[in-house]
Formats: structure tokens, C-alpha cells, sequence
């Protein structure tokens, strides 16, 4: 997906491509850019790229393939639901209480603090709405 186009018409061409190779295909697993570049992980697919995700998830299930997607314990400070896990208290912090941010995959991404209750639930939620979708 680094390298690619990655779009509807890129991943159903991969799929297609393995069946007329007759590669045996269970699942496809979307990399990281089904969600905007650099927003990761904020669970929301790439409109630009993916009109219409449900639909297209749908028509891999009617191939029979199941659907994988990227995703990390961490939240850019990009993606719209930093903010929101920065003032509630649901990312990592240093000993003064400052978030531990850091720059690997992208600038300044917090990672979910699995050990605060809170915090798994509302990583949960965003989840859920994955799974409703197909």
C-alpha cells in the first residue's frame, strides 16, 4: 500500500489477479492507507480512496474472501480522536503527566493506555463500529 494506488480499483485488481492465478485467497488484509495517510489509527476509512467502504467490503465477501485491516495501538495527533484521548486521559504519559508521544510511523502519536479501563473501551467502541460494517 506504501507504493501502490491504493484504492477500490488497486485491491479489487489484487483480488482478481490471485484467482486468475488461481492462488488460493481466504482473507485480504488492508494496510495502513485504507485510513487517510498519516491519521493513524483513527478507524475511519479514506473517502477519498474508499467511496464506499461497506460496499466493497461486501463485494469481497461475495467472492468468499474475508476482510483484515491495519490498525495500532496508537493515535496520531492528526487524527481526530487525538485530541479526545489526550484530554480524557487515555494515552501513555511521561512521570509529569505530559503524554509520551512519538515520531516513528508519524509525528506525534500517542499509544492507547490499555491498563486504564476507560481507556480500552473507548479503543473498543471505534472497534465495534469496524466489525458492524462488515
Amino acid at each position: 500500500s506504501f507504493t501502490t494506488d491504493y484504492s477500490e480499483k488497486t485491491v479489487m485488481k489484487f483480488i482478481d489477479g490471485m484467482k486468475e492465478r488461481n492462488i488460493p485467497l481466504d482473507v485480504f488484509h488492508f494496510d495502513c492507507f485504507w485510513m487517510k495517510g498519516f491519521e493513524w489509527t483513527s478507524f475511519e476509512w479514506d473517502k477519498d480512496s474508499f467511496p464506499d467502504p461497506e460496499g466493497l467490503i461486501s463485494r469481497i465477501h461475495d467472492k468468499g474472501i474475508k476482510v483484515c485491516v491495519w490498525l495500532n495501538p496508537y493515535i496520531s495527533q492528526k487524527s481526530r480522536l487525538f485530541k479526545v484521548g489526550k484530554e480524557k486521559g487515555y494515552f501513555i504519559k511521561h512521570s509529569d503527566g505530559n503524554v509520551w508521544q512519538w515520531d516513528l510511523w508519524q509525528a506525534g502519536q500517542g499509544v492507547v493506555d490499555f491498563t486504564n479501563p476507560e481507556a480500552t473501551k473507548w479503543y473498543k467502541v471505534y472497534l465495534r463500529e469496524l466489525i458492524d460494517m462488515g
